[in-house]
């Protein structure tokens, strides 16, 4: 991964790491080996009972102690992986989450300024961010849906250079298609030595749109929830739609999706906007539509 990199120079970075016990030391030890760091470490002996906390850092709550450790110890960042290695979440050295989608618009802006009208795919659940990158850097976005096989085969059917999921999954031409976690880190890495900048400093400039998150609302076995999505789309007919894999409208300043469970009466909901107080009023607006079905926030 380390001689893909524009620059082989990465410098001694102090690191926070919680891999919750999990595979994830496996790649950070390797990481240790390739370039120079100073590790922080919580939960860092293989314990497949996962004494501290599951190894799944969508759960923000559970990255809490590493968001404290990055403080007290003043590292640069934080890295938590999750239980297999294939996703990874940073945090940055004020001690606050950096979304996936900031990291990936982050890296697609790397790599398209060597690749000019490179392909970039995103999932259907935030696009915003990366449509920006694309923007500035020249490229070209393709929306997916979501999901690990859909994507490689999205990437490979592409030639796409990279794909940045809202779980922490990032995918790489060079790599088949398929995620890698170190390249990931590496090139974030690479980014902070060369610009001399923090990563609060990175995530700023690179986030052009405020995510909520995804948020989950359950309803009983016997709704019908593909009547909901038509009576949603109904609401918000205004917007741009797109069906590829559930329902994403977009709009000048703000847009959402909403996907919906294959196996369980399950939506899934994103909303994203210009600004921290517009994503706060849809997501509320949404929120209530959706509970008014007779939903049970998760």
């Amino acid at each position: 991964a380390l001689s893909t990199l524009p620059s082989r120079s990465i410098r001694n970075f102090r690191v926070a790491v919680d891999p919750a016990n999990a595979m994830g030391i496996v790649i950070i030890n390797h990481l240790i080996k390739t370039v120079p760091l100073t590790l922080e470490k919580i939960n860092y002996e293989l314990d497949g009972t996962f004494p501290a906390h599951e190894a799944n850092p969508l759960k923000f709550k559970l990255l809490r102690d590493l968001q404290q450790k990055v403080i007290h110890t003043q590292a640069d960042l934080g890295l938590a992986p999750d239980g297999d290695g294939d996703r990874i979440f940073f945090v940055d050295e004020k001690g606050s989450i950096v979304p996936a989608k900031v990291i990936a618009s982050l890296i697609a802006s790397e790599l398209l300024a060597s690749h000019k009208g490179g392909v970039i795919v995103v999932d259907i659940c935030n696009t915003r961010n990366i449509q920006k990158a694309c923007e500035v850097g020249g490229g070209k976005m393709i929306i997916s849906r979501v999901g690990h096989s859909i994507i490689t085969d999205v990437i490979n059917k592409e030639k796409a250079l990279f794909c940045g999921e809202s779980s922490g999954h990032y995918y790489y031409r060079e790599s088949g298609g398929a995620e890698n976690t170190l390249r990931t880190i590496l090139i974030v890495l690479e980014i902070m030595t060369r610009t001399k900048k923090t990563l609060s400093q990175l995530a700023k400039e690179y986030q052009a749109s405020i995510e909520s998150g995804e948020y989950n609302f359950k309803f009983d076995t016997a709704t019908d929830t593909a009547a909901i999505m038509k009576k949603i789309i109904s609401f918000y007919s205004k917007g741009a739609l797109n069906t590829i894999d559930g329902v994403a409208v977009d709009f000048p300043t703000w847009r959402f999706s909403i996907r919906t469970s294959n196996t369980e009466p399950l939506m899934r909901l994103n909303v994203e906007g210009d600004t921290e107080s517009l994503v706060r009023e849809k997501l509320s607006e949404l929120t209530n539509r959706i509970l008014s079905f007779g939903a049970i926030a998760k």
